[in-house]
């Protein structure tokens, strides 16, 4: 069984591969400017350099913030049109999750692009508090992951339906004017 973690949040955008909870093969593409024109084209290549397309998918698990707001926007909708496409399993998550799930206590750091960064503080094993947001580069380590993802995989939850797929942002999104 193939499945695939997307995370757009952060600077970096990261994807995990797995096949039966063996790691086949993982990517993060640094500093990206415009991770939403770069996630299926890159995600194409990274599925085709494994002989694989999406239809070999069987479960995808994206964070849905917070974070960058292009990132979240990106991978959220890819994650409904491909929940919609193949009616196949998808899984969501707070990008909060994987800091609070395997990091030291302290503070943790997250991109929220417009030279920011939202901070949350770890306390034995859980986020307790969002604590705002400042300029300071992100600390987030995939490598954490990597060395167990059936646990940190088995943190998100499952969307039974397309419309369940729902952005979290921290402040209010500037669109347009606003």
């Amino acid at each position: 069984m193939n499945k695939i973690l997307i995370d757009t949040t952060n600077k970096h955008m990261y994807f995990l591969l797995l096949n039966d909870w063996k790691i086949v093969e993982s990517k993060t593409f640094k500093h990206l400017k415009f991770k939403s024109d770069s996630l299926v084209n890159e995600l194409s290549f990274f599925l085709n350099k494994n002989n694989l397309s999406l239809r070999n998918i069987d479960e995808l698990y994206v964070t849905n913030g917070p974070g960058s707001f292009m990132g979240i926007r990106a991978s959220l909708m890819f994650a409904k049109t491909f929940k919609i496409s193949t009616n196949k399993k998808v899984f969501v998550a707070s990008s909060f999750i994987f800091p609070s799930n395997g990091f030291e206590d302290g503070d943790f750091y997250i991109n929220a692009s417009g030279n920011t960064s939202y901070i949350t503080q770890i306390k034995n094993g859980n986020s307790i508090e969002v604590l705002g947001s400042q300029n300071i580069e992100s600390n987030y380590d995939y490598l954490l992951i990597e060395k167990n993802p059936k646990f940190f995989l088995s943190l998100f939850e499952e969307i039974e339906f397309f419309n369940e797929i729902e952005p979290n942002y921290i402040k209010n999104p500037r669109i347009g004017n606003n």
